[in-house]
């Protein structure tokens, strides 16, 4: 803009400057004719010949300004590109140290320090989910068959977590495919059902959960079984197998 305005000017000016070299000129023929009719000095026709040389210098100079436009708004224009240029760049490398999660989550681990290179897939930190966090439990396999059909027919499992002196509702979202060697059970894995505390991985805690109801049975106290087909009751205050 800077550079047009300049232009802008020195062809304003260019008028004028060739202007006053007209004068100049005049007052110099002005000077010679009077210095040969005896009624001027050779001292005024030096100063009008020096004025005619200086205004003609000033003419050139401004010509050569207007003429140098186009090359000096295109060495502008260079620099320009040249700079934005490097401020992308600078933008993109900028971009780059900003690292951002796929999620929000917690930071478990850090494996780098301030002033570290790193390279496209090197190991920065751990970090988990904690809107996708899932409480893992073993059911046994004496239960398995029941949960499993309930999950069939769409019925829900619900289970209860205490933490904290707080009590949290968890939801059976889905059951382990496999049977790790030397277990008795399925992993079973509980999702958060409104509140989520905050947890911490690897955290250890009790879980009850609500079995599904089985028809034909009801609840007996332990010490009423005896063995594994009979039962004892109160009847007129006596035993009755």
């Amino acid at each position: 803009e800077s550079e047009n305005s300049r232009y802008r000017n020195d062809l304003a000016t260019l008028a004028q400057e060739q202007q006053l070299l007209d004068l100049a000129q005049n007052a110099l023929a002005r000077a010679e004719k009077l210095a040969q009719t005896q009624a001027g000095t050779q001292a005024n026709v030096d100063n009008a010949r020096e004025a005619v040389a200086r205004q003609t210098l000033s003419l050139s100079n401004r010509r050569y300004a207007i003429a140098d436009h186009p090359p000096r708004l295109a060495q502008l224009q260079a620099r320009r590109q040249q700079a934005q240029a490097q401020r992308d760049q600078a933008a993109r490398n900028l971009e780059r140290t900003r690292v951002a999660a796929p999620f929000a989550g917690k930071i478990t681990a850090v494996h780098v320090s301030p002033g570290d290179r790193v390279r496209p897939g090197d190991r920065l930190v751990d970090l988990f989910d904690t809107t996708s966090l899932e409480v893992r439990a073993q059911v046994p396999n004496r239960h398995l068959n029941a949960i499993r059909q309930s999950l069939t027919d769409g019925i829900t499992i619900d289970a209860t977590v205490m933490m904290d002196g707080s009590d949290f509702t968890l939801e059976l979202a889905r059951l382990s495919a496999k049977i790790e060697s030397g277990e008795g059970g399925v992993d079973a894995f509980f999702r958060f059902r409104g509140d989520r505390p905050a947890l911490e991985l690897g955290r250890t805690m009790a879980v009850l959960v609500t079995l599904p109801r089985e028809r034909g049975v009801f609840a007996l106290p332990a010490t009423a079984i005896y063995g594994a087909d009979s039962a004892y009751r109160i009847r007129d205050d006596r035993l009755e197998r």
